[in-house]
């Protein structure tokens, strides 16, 4: 299986791998360490420990695989950005703040009045918890401001899904989905119609998982 690209944080050495979910433009695995690895075939996919292929490879969940890295170029950096937002974009980020009052995400709001960041982790729909899409957006928004994101608000491990634990461990590390950089990078400069052009791209991130991770975003600015 040949790639086109991979993160700068893929190894360059082979890593064995268990197929973990497989779905229409992304296949996930699962390290020897517990940690997740992807296959997408969409640029705007690429996230941390990615390789980006033409098609997805004929791998079926629970199947032993090897990949192969040495020779694939590096197309994509998940680090945060350094420069921190535009003070014009603040009307726009406070409007995120209203998604978390429209069903379904009004349960995490609900929760969130009532026993802070630290209640939220796993609650919510999604194939990533909408709670944890809140917390890994507040986590990414205070890397932005350049702040420490602060370890109580780290959910225990049995609270959440693996996939959605392993999304937190890199939105606390400072890496982030491409979307999500095209976003922050939109939110430093001052052109209107690339951060259009990212918004609309980071709400078509699963079922809620945009508006909720958007909604944490504000939250983490406004801290």
């Amino acid at each position: 299986m040949s790639f086109a690209g991979r993160s700068s944080d893929w190894q360059m050495a082979p890593l064995r791998f268990v197929v973990a979910e497989r779905h229409k433009s992304v296949i996930n695995l699962r390290s020897r360490a517990g940690r997740r690895y992807s296959v997408v075939t969409e640029c705007g996919d690429m996230g941390p420990r990615s390789v980006l292929s033409k098609r997805l490879p004929h791998w079926n969940v629970g199947e032993d695989v090897t990949v192969f890295a040495e020779a694939i170029a590096v197309c994509y950096d998940p680090e945060i950005p350094t420069s921190p937002p535009s003070r014009r974009w603040r009307p726009l980020w406070l409007e995120w703040l209203d998604f978390l009052a429209e069903p379904p995400l009004d349960v995490v709001g609900k929760e969130l009045i009532e026993g802070g960041l630290s209640s939220v982790a796993g609650m919510g729909p999604g194939l990533t918890p909408a709670g944890d899409d809140l917390l890994a957006g507040y986590m990414t928004a205070t890397k932005l401001r350049g702040e420490t994101v602060p370890a109580q608000i780290f959910p225990e491990r049995d609270t959440t899904t693996w996939l959605s634990f392993d999304i937190l461990r890199d939105a606390f590390a400072g890496l982030v989905w491409r979307r999500i950089k095209d976003l922050c990078d939109a939110l430093a400069g001052e052109r209107a119609s690339l951060l259009e052009e990212s918004l609309i791209s980071c709400l078509a991130m699963g079922h809620t998982s945009g508006k909720a991770y958007l909604a944490g975003m504000a939250l983490g600015f406004e801290a």
